[in-house]
């Protein structure tokens, strides 16, 4: 028993590695999409008076701590954008939300 315990054990820890390394490349590659067309959505914007997004919308900033998003737990990805009070002029890529698969609201 001792053996067949260790090995039950041992298996048990394996797959716990793999399903928290799965997951964890999983979440990287979504929020980088995310990242990517937020990114991509800033550059469409002609006019931004109140430069929010000009100061905070940077990739030396999380993504999940950018002015007026919002991403959901646990896997943080952009749930909601708020933008509606940003004054905003410009145009939205005609992909964005084929790209931000996880966002439920848009305001």
């Amino acid at each position: 028993m001792g053996n067949t315990g260790f090995s039950l054990a041992l298996m048990m820890a394996l797959l716990l590695l793999h399903f928290v390394v799965s997951f964890s490349t999983k979440t990287t590659i979504n929020i980088s999409t995310d990242q990517s067309t937020l990114l991509a959505l800033k550059a469409h914007i002609v006019s931004h008076p109140q430069n929010m997004l000009k100061t905070n919308w940077s990739t030396t900033t999380s993504i999940c701590n950018w002015v007026g998003v919002t991403c959901g737990f646990p896997h943080q990805r952009v749930i909601a954008l708020n933008l509606s009070s940003m004054l905003l002029t410009g145009e939205i890529p005609s992909d964005m939300f084929d790209h931000l698969s996880g966002l439920q609201v848009f305001y």
